[in-house]
Order: C-alpha cells, then sequence, then structure tokens
C-alpha cells in the first residue's frame, strides 16, 4: 500500500506542477522551468514523462541562456522580478483604490494569500535569474550537464532501483 500512496502523491504533485507551469507559459512566470520539474517528478512513476524531459531541458536551458546573454536583458529582468514583488506588496496592503463598477474599492482578491503568493512567484523569477547569470551566462555547456536530474525507477519484477 505505502507504494501505491507514494505513486498518487507524485502523480498528483506532478500533474500539478506541471499545469502551474503550462499556465506560466501564458503568465508571467518560469513555465519552462516548472514543466520540466513536473516531469521529472512524474518521470519517477511514467516512462512517457521521462522521455519528454530531454527536449524541454534543453528548451528551457537555451531560454534561460537568452535571457541573461546580455546585460540589458539581466536589468530588465531584475526589474520585472522586482515589479512582481513589489505588486505582491501591494496586494498584501490592500489599498482602498479610486471606485470601480465592477470590483468596487478593493483590489481583487486583494489580501495576504494572493499577495504572498505573488512575493514568492517574484522571488522565485529573482532566484532564477541569479542562478541563470552564474550557471548559463556566457556558457557552451551542454544543457544535460547543467541541469542534473537524477530519475530512479523500482523495477516491479527485480525490485532494484535502476537509472535511466
Amino acid at each position: 500500500m505505502p507504494g501505491t500512496t507514494t505513486k498518487i502523491w507524485r502523480t498528483v504533485t506532478g500533474w500539478l506542477i506541471l499545469a502551474v507551469g503550462v499556465f506560466a507559459l501564458i503568465l508571467p512566470g518560469p513555465g519552462l522551468i516548472l514543466i520540466l520539474v513536473g516531469l521529472i517528478i512524474l518521470a519517477n512513476e511514467y516512462d512517457w514523462a521521462r522521455r519528454r524531459i530531454e527536449p524541454v531541458e534543453k528548451r528551457a536551458i537555451r531560454a534561460a541562456r537568452q535571457g541573461v546573454a546580455t546585460v540589458p536583458r539581466i536589468v530588465l529582468s531584475a526589474i520585472g522580478a522586482a515589479a512582481i514583488v513589489a505588486v505582491g506588496v501591494v496586494w498584501v496592503l490592500d489599498p482602498g483604490i479610486p471606485r470601480l463598477p465592477v470590483i468596487g474599492t478593493h483590489l481583487p482578491f486583494g489580501g495576504w494569500a494572493t499577495g504572498s503568493g505573488i512575493i514568492i512567484s517574484g522571488a522565485i523569477a529573482a532566484a532564477l535569474l541569479v542562478w541563470s547569470v552564474i550557471r548559463l551566462r556566457g556558457s557552451d555547456e551542454d544543457p544535460a550537464v547543467i541541469v542534473a536530474h537524477p530519475v530512479s525507477r523500482t523495477d516491479p519484477d527485480t525490485a532494484e532501483a535502476t537509472s535511466p
């Protein structure tokens, strides 16, 4: 039974992170990175997910490398991350705004829950920017070497852990 519970948790967590990643492709956020994390979690249980890790990983690393290729891109990314944190702080404070016909005098979904989520998103963006500058700026290293993602799977026939 513990194996079934683990599989359910991995599946639910992997799909949840994967779905958030898909939304983050459209909305501000590290979409490819979240999709990659979701696939890595799912790859512990499903071969189809393991096969999709490498192409997503290469795209994510390529996008991160392009994002830090020039100083203006780094500066704009840092300003963007700081702006996301600032918006989160405003949402936490939930200040009164001029009366709007549809939403009234308060920010939609204003308050601690929404604001802290926005602040965390900005912090993640800043951390990924720092990581990208340190690891990728000016690097021609193979993306497979840059991000290690050990995925092991227990073979039910032999009960031994195997690596891809």
